[in-house]
C-alpha cells in the first residue's frame, strides 16, 4: 500500500506543469557553480583533471559562463582532432584542462617566469 502511493506521488510531481523545467535548470545551475568555486566538474574530480586560467588559477566565473555557453557551438566537438588538442571553449575562454598531479610544477614554471 505504502509504494502504491509512492508511486502516485511520484507520477503526480513529474506531471506538476513547470517541475522538469525547474529541476532541469537546478541541475545545470549547480554543475556551473561546482566549476566556479572548484575549477573542476564531478567527472573532472574522479579522474584528477582540474580547469584553470592562463595565469594556474581557477578560472573566473566569466570564464566558466564562457566556456559553458561556447559548448553549444555545432560540431564543437570536433575541434579536439586538432594540434595541440584544446577544444574551441577552452580556446575561447582562455582556460587549459591539465591534470592535476602537473599544476604544482606549472604554477612553478609561471613563478620562475615573472621573476626573469
Amino acid at each position: 500500500m505504502a509504494l502504491a502511493t509512492l508511486g502516485f506521488i511520484n507520477e503526480y510531481i513529474l506531471y506538476i506543469p513547470g517541475v522538469d523545467k525547474i529541476f532541469g535548470a537546478l541541475v545545470v545551475f549547480l554543475y556551473y557553480m561546482q566549476e566556479v568555486i572548484n575549477g573542476k566538474s564531478i567527472a573532472k574530480m574522479l579522474f584528477g583533471y582540474s580547469v584553470i586560467n592562463v595565469y594556474a588559477e581557477k578560472p573566473t566565473f566569466k570564464e566558466v559562463l564562457i566556456r559553458s555557453i561556447s559548448r553549444i557551438v555545432p560540431f564543437e566537438g570536433v575541434s579536439c582532432m586538432s594540434k595541440p588538442s584544446r577544444g574551441w571553449h577552452d580556446k575561447w575562454s582562455g582556460t587549459y584542462v591539465v591534470a592535476d598531479h602537473d599544476l604544482s610544477q606549472i604554477r612553478e614554471m609561471l613563478e620562475t617566469e615573472e621573476l626573469q
